[in-house]
């Protein structure tokens, strides 16, 4: 056997242990609050798996099918549960490749295993999928791509760099398509011990405990109707004055005993009655503002924080709902009170929740820069990528100069966000960073989100000594992104290139043409097959043997 089967097997092995992983977090976190040992040594785990893949290689692309996983052509992965399979859930939304590049943030890994656990917990009340919300949280270092035959509309270009190493795959002429794939009929594969996740005991009574949480909530929620009728009924002042102090020490009760799943299904439950069957009650609208200021002083706040960085945790999302239904001027007081929090995953949530009303408040939050503290300021980057304020573009600029590798692309995927002139100039400023995964994080999101005007700023980078010296690989992604966005029409440039130009060296000279020739099998018109006709009889080898196999790619 050579070296280079054995390092595949290798490879292969160590893309299943990874699968193993992230199908054990994924299932944890669906189990466990969020700073639960368990939960963050898997998570550790995970990472540093990616990371040591990552040593040798650029990027990790696996195959979908209904139940499989594949990744260079061997199975990795394999459940025909479809209620646990990672493989069905996946290709069910309609993707059939997910790829992970080098640089993948811890972060990121984290939003997308959330986005697989929301998608699993209730189908029927999602108003989006997991394509949508895939789509809406804009990772920089993890693509995908749909089927051809999903119900979505076709997203033309969504993988450019997965291009580069693109497979043909031959067009079956009368067969049936994978849309229609009849589970009934579906003969499973024998399932993979090492791929079986199964629920403890201990998850089995979680469950349970679950289910009586709700039956508790509800009981709850029904309290709570009775004494607001009994409230909206009485004419009584002194009887209002004692129904209306039960009411508010009720609900209070429940956010000092750190209850608030509870708490914000009466906070949205007491929100509907006063803009429904009790909106005409001044009493009951001034007992629920008067409540909602309660939880939003600094003292609650604190204490807040206290039960978040103590033993008691609670979920993300319930932080967040709670957050959410206080005063919409809190922000300044949730910017003051990040520092005091402990745990990231709990400041990302505060961060989240001053996004939602930051945006008359930028200049205060962008002044937050000058924090002492880089995970702070991280943050406060974060933040400002979030409140779609275009003031907040100087800040992120700032931000992008910064000393620190981790800021600056935390401010390029901000940056991203935004759809401006400024925010795409700024971004093809990126391009010139010291640090490859900060340039690749602004050439993503420039060809996510860039407009043709940017081809301009792009071709004009391309004549510098900079880009000159960058490496091969550099430039072809970089060529590659200058075709998704221009087209046809760059076809006239790409010529030039090829067959035109002079370069410092011959190294420089195969580096661009063959670039340059990549970019034109991506076009793939009758212009780009006619310069690479032009070009092979000008040019010399290695470069004419990439020519041939654009021809032939293209006549395909």
């Amino acid at each position: 056997m050579s070296g280079n089967s054995v390092i595949d097997i290798q490879k292969v092995n160590e893309v299943k242990d990874l699968i193993v992983s992230f199908v054990k977090m994924k299932r944890a976190q669906r189990i466990y609050l969020p700073n639960n040992e368990i939960l963050q040594k898997l998570h550790i785990e995970l990472v540093h798996k990616f990371k040591k893949f990552f040593i040798s290689e650029e990027k990790l692309s696996l195959m979908i099918t209904p139940t499989d996983l594949f990744y260079e052509k061997q199975l990795v992965y394999s459940n025909p549960d479809r209620a646990e399979s990672l493989a069905f859930q996946l290709y069910s939304n309609g993707i059939n490749n997910l790829v992970f590049y080098r640089g993948v943030e811890d972060r990121e890994l984290f939003d997308l295993i959330s986005i697989l656990n929301i998608d699993m917990l209730d189908e029927d009340s999602l108003e989006d999928d997991i394509v949508t919300l895939m789509w809406s949280r804009e990772f920089n270092f993890i693509e995908y791509s749909i089927r051809d035959d999903y119900y979505l509309p076709a997203q033309q270009g969504n993988d450019i760099f997965e291009f580069i190493n693109k497979k043909e795959i031959s067009e079956q002429g009368n067969e049936r398509s994978d849309l229609e794939f009849d589970p009934e009929e579906f003969e499973p594969p024998p399932v993979i011990p090492h791929n079986e996740v199964a629920l403890t005991d201990e998850e089995i009574e979680n469950i349970r405990a679950e289910i009586e949480y709700e039956d508790e909530n509800a009981l709850q929620i029904g309290m709570l109707d009775v004494l607001l009728e009994l409230l909206f009924q009485e004419r009584d002042q002194e009887e209002q004055a004692r129904l209306s102090m039960i009411i508010e020490k009720f609900l209070m009760a429940l956010f000092y005993e750190g209850n608030l799943r509870i708490l914000n299904a009466l906070l949205m439950r007491f929100n509907e009655h006063i803009n429904g069957v009790f909106s005409s009650s001044d009493i009951i609208r001034a007992l629920y503002e008067k409540i909602i200021s309660l939880l939003s002083n600094g003292e609650n706040i604190s204490e807040l924080i206290n039960m978040l960085n103590s033993t008691y945790h609670q979920g993300l999302n319930d932080v967040l709902l709670f957050l959410s239904n206080l005063r919409k001027d809190i922000v300044p007081l949730l910017l003051n009170k990040l520092v005091d929090l402990k745990h990231i995953a709990y400041r990302r949530v505060f961060c989240e929740a001053i996004a939602q009303n930051g945006y008359d408040y930028v200049d205060m939050i962008g002044s937050r820069l000058n924090s002492s503290s880089e995970p702070i300021i991280k943050d406060i980057i974060y933040i400002l990528g979030k409140v779609k304020n275009p003031k907040a573009l100087d800040y992120l600029y700032k931000a992008m100069k910064f000393p620190s590798r981790e800021l600056r692309l935390e401010a390029v995927s901000s940056i991203g966000r935004y759809r401006e002139e400024n925010s795409e100039k700024y971004l093809v400023e990126a391009l010139l960073d010291p640090d490859l995964d900060v340039r690749t994080a602004a050439l993503r999101n420039i060809v996510a989100h860039g407009s043709y005007q940017t081809v301009n700023s792009l071709i004009n980078f391309i004549g510098t000594e900079g880009f000159m010296n960058k490496s091969q690989q550099e430039k072809k992604r970089f060529f590659m992104a200058l075709a998704k966005l221009a087209g046809p029409a760059l076809v006239g440039f790409l010529e030039d290139v090829i067959i035109n130009k002079k370069y410092p060296s011959i190294q420089i000279e195969n580096e661009m043409k063959i670039s340059a020739i990549a970019a034109l099998e991506m076009i793939g018109d009758h212009n780009a097959l006619m310069v690479l006709r032009k070009a092979k009889g000008v040019c010399r080898q290695p470069v004419t043997d990439y020519i041939e196999n654009a021809i032939k790619s293209i006549l395909k």
